[in-house]
């Protein structure tokens, strides 16, 4: 379950902070995964917010604002799930 309007705060993130913003792209493979999975890898992430058309194997996360979001990010890229690494991109 997403919290109430994180939909609405990723989007309005994604909006205000273009390149270099804490916003993220992430894919995994399978199963399925969800939201307190994905908080329970890093400190840093505030949400994660899964579109419906791919849910739940991609989301968003969006940074706390005082996450170092470079160290968080490279910290993401080693984190296995399902027997693959996770794949991290800026959105």
């Amino acid at each position: 379950m997403r919290p109430a309007g994180a939909c609405d705060r990723a989007l309005k993130a994604e909006q205000e902070l273009g390149h270099g913003g804490r916003v993220y792209l992430v894919k995994v493979q399978d199963p399925p995964i969800t939201e307190s999975i994905v908080k329970s890898w890093n400190a840093g992430i505030e949400a994660a917010v899964f579109s419906k058309s791919v849910e739940p194997r991609q989301f968003l996360v969006i940074f706390k604002h005082n996450a170092n979001v470079k160290k968080e990010v490279e910290a993401l890229k080693k984190v296995s799930f399902a027997g693959a690494k996770i794949t991290v991109s800026e959105y």
